[in-house]
């Protein structure tokens, strides 16, 4: 369950980054692409190649805050464009 967990808050993290970075949070299926893919990379690597224990649950703590700060930060910065071309 803490692999699970930690992979998915890994893969959050890392889409909200990409959707703030990018300017890609309208384009749902890009960005579900996207955590698809790291949370099948996370996954299989916490299987595989990263030791049992390695990664607790205060990854997951640390990665969730970060994905909830992206995640605003994108919502704030596409509101203030907005209000920029509706004053034009």
């Amino acid at each position: 369950m803490t692999a699970f967990v930690v992979a998915f808050s890994i893969a959050s993290v890392l889409t909200a980054v990409f959707a703030f970075r990018f300017r890609n949070s309208r384009r749902p299926g890009v960005l579900a692409a996207y955590f698809l893919v790291f949370f099948v990379v996370e996954w299989l690597a916490s299987h595989f190649f990263i030791p049992p224990g390695a990664f607790g649950m205060e990854i997951a703590l640390i990665c969730f805050p970060l994905a909830g700060v992206f995640v605003g930060a994108s919502v704030l910065s596409q509101r203030w464009e907005a209000q920029e071309h509706s004053e034009r």
